[in-house]
């Protein structure tokens, strides 16, 4: 399954999914373990609940079937 971005921001630094999911930087939020997240990529669903998080966006998008181009 691809999903697809509806927009990005003009520094790119979040985007809209076609599912209604958010890719975006984060920093002072929690990880579940605790640990901050610290400029990573955050993946959060509709309902704002973090799916998954990465160091890099294109290793992030990739293993979430997400197309950024």
């Amino acid at each position: 399954m691809t999903v697809n971005v509806t927009s990005k921001s003009d520094t790119e630094d979040s985007y809209t999914l076609d599912n209604g999911y958010t890719l975006k930087r984060e920093f002072d939020t929690l990880t579940p373990n605790g640990n901050r997240l610290n400029g990573r990529w955050a993946l959060r669903n509709s309902q704002g609940e973090l799916v998954d998080f990465d160091k890099y966006r294109n290793d992030l998008a990739s293993r979430q079937g997400i197309s950024l181009c």
